[in-house]
């Protein structure tokens, strides 16, 4: 230890000019007093938070010892000595609880056993799994596809349909893709069945928990593992025109309910329809329905009810032309007998694609509104006779919604596209319970078009989405099914 004499010199005398009585003046000398060791200086620290929720690293800058001697530290949580006698300047607390607050602090020490302390606290993050996750349309990459519809099976895993080229680039065939709860692709198969363009169409899972799918005029069983049950062509579907299945739904007794939409080349009156199709559970059909209001109208998806009636969703347009569509929704029986149907929109062209059923009882359905080159993504909420109870025409930078889902807060979540810019985004738009847009999430990546055509609520409150993403050759890549995990605002880390 240092030691430093301090000399204390009193002069006891006064200083005359001239003369003096005591000309020598009086010295006393004190003995020589320790000096104090002082403690390391202060120093700063910073708390990093893992998206694990249960990680924390802490870090602290370096505290200088006066005397230049060693310094170490100590870490303690919850008053828990974890760390002592550290020479590095960061500790890692793991196996933390989410959620959960602790409290920490930090001794900086010399080797005389001064210390200087930090205190601090800090609070978990909850855990959210995300992920942004590719997989080819095929192993031969044959390029170009669609996925169209997701959804969550019995047992937790995630099944996604739509439609790839076919081997001999001759049209459509369908595709399936299963995938765990972590995005690891458990099968995926090709149906080489000829489906023409059609698009936007869903797959259904059943009580039997296999799986039902429907395009042009092909309806196919499947089974969990993607092996065909049974394959079924629908009469009145197909034809080469516009006619083709877009949705099919399971009712109460395993029968089928088929909707989509019909040419009518002879009939100069109409030129294409809403239809229904219920089939037995082996494909088989029961009863055949056509809906022709106006010369142009179509049926998009349903829902079937608890008592077995059938909501659907469609568009049809306000004069003779091919344009100027509204959307429509048509309730009908088991039977297909209409008990009501109610249009909406204003005189923009609306599109349809996606009605699901609230958990308070009523009904909601999304799709897009366009305006010459503007489009806005639309979302309506219904009761259960068809009345509006609110709209929302969302048309900041160019939005469409493909595909909808509700929220735990009673609210919805959509999936799109944006067109704002020079190529299309993946988008998500959060709604509250009263329609109100809450937040906006866009995805692009320079020279890609990507967009959403399924999403859904995870248990942990995020979301997962499937769509497309398409680099048009610059990365070597073509088109690939697209699927992203979020938490609840929408992140779901690096494209």
């Amino acid at each position: 230890m240092k030691k430093i004499l301090v000399f204390k010199i009193l002069i006891i005398a006064a200083l005359q000019i001239g003369c003096s009585s005591n000309p020598d003046p009086e010295i006393v000398v004190i003995d020589p007093v320790e000096d104090i060791n002082l403690p390391p200086s202060t120093f700063d620290y910073r708390i990093e938070k893992n998206e694990s929720g249960t990680e924390v690293v802490i870090s602290w800058s370096k505290s200088i010892d006066p005397e230049n001697e060693l310094v170490t530290y100590s870490v303690y949580l919850d008053n828990v000595l974890l760390g002592e006698g550290l020479e590095v300047k960061e500790f890692e607390f793991t196996d933390l609880l989410e959620q959960t607050s602790y409290s920490v602090k930090i001794i900086a020490k010399d080797p005389q056993g001064n210390e200087t302390i930090k205190v601090s606290s800090f609070t978990t993050v909850k855990y959210y799994l995300r992920y942004s996750k590719f997989y080819n349309f095929d192993d031969v990459f044959v390029p170009g596809g669609r996925p169209y519809s997701i959804i969550k099976t019995s047992s937790g895993e995630y099944v996604i349909a739509g439609h790839s080229n076919r081997p001999d680039s001759n049209g459509k065939q369908f595709f399936v893709l299963k995938i765990d709860e972590q995005g690891n692709e458990k099968w995926k198969n090709f149906y080489l069945y000829q489906i023409g363009d059609a698009s936007f169409f869903k797959i259904t899972e059943l009580r039997d928990q296999n799986f039902v799918l429907a395009a042009g005029n092909d309806i196919i069983k499947i089974d969990s593992d993607g092996n065909l049950i049974w394959h079924k062509e629908i009469e009145g579907y197909g034809d080469g025109g516009s006619s083709t299945i877009k949705s099919v739904k399971e009712d109460s007794k395993g029968n089928l309910l088929v909707v989509g939409i019909r040419s009518f080349y002879s009939n100069p009156n109409i030129n294409h329809g809403g239809s229904v199709t219920k089939l037995d559970e082996l494909g088989n059909i029961l009863w055949d329905k056509e809906y022709t209001p106006v010369r142009y109208s179509y049926f998009q998806d349903l829902v079937v009810t608890e008592s077995d009636d059938l909501i659907i969703l469609g568009s049809l347009s306000r004069g003779d032309s091919n344009s100027n569509y509204d959307f429509w929704v048509v309730a009908t029986n088991n039977d297909g007998e209409k008990l009501w149907e109610r249009t909406y929109g204003t005189t923009r062209d609306d599109f349809p694609y996606q009605i699901i059923k609230t958990n308070d009882g009523n009904y909601a359905f999304c799709g897009g509104s366009n305006f010459g080159l503007n489009q806005n993504a639309s979302l309506y909420k219904i009761d259960l006779n068809g009345n509006e109870i609110w709209n929302n025409m969302y048309s900041h930078n160019n939005f469409n919604n493909f595909s909808l889902t509700e929220t735990n807060d009673g609210g919805f979540a959509a999936t799109g596209y944006n067109s704002g810019s020079f190529r299309l985004s993946l988008t998500f738009l959060k709604y509250d319970n009263s329609g109100n847009v809450q937040w906006e999430k866009l995805f692009y990546k320079f020279a890609h078009d990507s967009l959403g055509h399924g999403i859904l609520q995870t248990d942990d409150g995020g979301f997962i989405a499937a769509g497309v993403d398409d680099d048009f050759g610059t990365g070597g890549f073509g088109t690939r099914i697209w699927v992203v995990k979020t938490d609840p605002e929408g992140y779901f880390g690096e494209f």
